[in-house]
């Protein structure tokens, strides 16, 4: 789960939007990739696994510092745990800021 990279309600963009996106867009451009649908979340946005060369850019985003795990996950739970975990250790992306942003499903509830 990404930070929210939109204003959602009366809060704005979540801390390290920006960076996230700007990571993703830096490896997606002109790029041949494919996606898979698994739900939609309660905002009525597509969840899905998106794959650059067959590798998961899910996986890529946890394991660079840009999105953390949602609890919900299912799919590949366990190599995202340990991406994340990594990624924490070796204070990558929103893990190397002095305050660790709130995760985007408490920031959804309530904001900063």
């Amino acid at each position: 789960d990404a930070p929210e990279f939109e204003k959602i309600g009366k809060y704005d963009r979540q801390p390290y939007a920006e960076e996230s996106k700007e990571w993703l867009e830096s490896q997606l451009v002109r790029s041949n990739i494919e996606w898979e649908s698994v739900g939609v979340d309660p905002f009525g946005r597509v969840l899905a696994v998106v794959y650059k060369d067959k590798r998961s850019v899910n996986l890529d985003l946890v394991s660079n510092g840009y999105a953390w795990v949602f609890p919900g996950t299912t799919r590949n739970l366990k190599a995202l745990k340990v991406a994340e975990d990594e990624a924490v250790k070796s204070k990558l992306g929103l893990w190397a800021a002095k305050n660790t942003p709130k995760k985007p499903w408490d920031w959804r509830e309530n904001g900063d």
